[in-house]
């Protein structure tokens, strides 16, 4: 029985999002090219943060071919399904899905304007995580249904691809966090329920 945890390997791909540099997404990112040479596909909304990001990736020593840069607002899920489309067109694959894109904001005192905040910020940290789990998961989990390759000795493979929860910090208790907490709370559990059951699969 697989476990739920990714292990990484040469060849594999990994789409990042909230990978703009300067974040947690692209020192993931950076981590996967540098030390298992993994193809890695960074997604953010900020133009200039993924340039950033690119340079500091050659910088680092990492071959352009290993990878990618995906302007992306997880926010819209045409986007979002149009990042899918174009990975899978170019990879064929995704071994690991890391959803990190979260934003936050100052807390603001009780009678001022809220409203559009908490949407801003539900969009991002909850939908952005429905968008990319309807545009990936079901890929990724056909990759073991329906393999385009066959595990050898030779090819000893994870049996499908792994998603990673946005953000453990949405299962914690900080004040001040109230939006971003809620916002990633229930993407957390929802995740770590659905690794347990492929693990059990």
């Amino acid at each position: 029985m697989p476990g739920t945890v990714y292990k990484p390997k040469a060849g594999d791909t990994a789409v990042i999002t909230g990978a703009g540099y300067g974040g947690i997404g692209y020192a993931v990112a950076e981590l996967l090219a540098s030390r298992f040479k993994v193809h890695v596909v960074l997604v953010d909304r900020d133009p200039d943060a993924l340039e950033q990001a690119s340079k500091a990736l050659v910088i680092a020593g990492i071959p352009e071919s290993d990878f990618e840069t995906r302007l992306t607002d997880v926010s819209d899920p045409d986007e979002v399904l149009q990042l899918a489309n174009a990975v899978y067109e170019v990879r064929g694959k995704v071994d690991f899905l890391h959803l990190n894109a979260g934003i936050s904001a100052k807390v603001k005192a009780y009678g001022q304007d809220i409203v559009d905040e908490w949407q801003q910020t539900f969009a991002v940290n909850l939908f952005g995580v429905v968008n990319a789990t309807s545009a990936f998961v079901d890929r990724m989990i056909a990759q073991v249904r329906f393999p385009s390759w066959r595990k050898t000795s030779s090819n000893p493979r994870e049996p499908w691809g792994k998603a990673n929860l946005p953000d453990l910090a949405g299962l914690a208790r900080r004040p001040g966090h109230h939006r971003f907490q809620a916002g990633h709370h229930q993407p957390a559990r929802n995740f770590c329920s659905l690794q347990r059951l492929q693990s059990r699969e």
